[in-house]
């Protein structure tokens, strides 16, 4: 099995879902820092889209504070065909990820650097 592996911008998260539409989308967020940068993107938007013009059913899963949980259960909440789960977590790990996991097929892994001063 070959892997190929493809730049994403991650200013323009609408090419994760150009190849097909996709029926199910598991989103791992590991900290609230990763939340944070895709807060900042246009994953929102992206992910608002794909729902509103087919039935995928979106899965979030975060590793986070109670409260930060309730953030991004709140930023999100609008989206339809989601549901969320957390991992509850007291400490960040010192590296920030998101796996995007598309019908269980396509993998994309993100590692984020968040500096708070920007």
């Amino acid at each position: 099995m070959s892997i190929n592996i493809d730049k994403i911008d991650f200013h323009d998260f609408n090419n994760l879902f150009k190849q097909s539409e996709p029926e199910s989308i598991d989103i791992y967020i590991n900290s609230f820092y990763s939340f944070l940068f895709l807060k900042n993107s246009t994953f929102y938007n992206t992910l608002k889209s794909i729902s509103e013009k087919n039935y995928s059913c979106i899965r979030i899963l975060s590793r986070c504070s109670k409260d930060q949980f309730d953030s991004i259960r709140s930023y999100f909440s609008s989206i339809k065909n989601i549901c969320f789960n957390n991992i509850p977590c007291f400490t960040e790990k010192p590296e920030n990820f998101i796996t995007i996991y598309i019908n269980k097929k396509i993998i994309f892994f993100f590692k984020i650097t968040y500096e708070e001063t920007k």
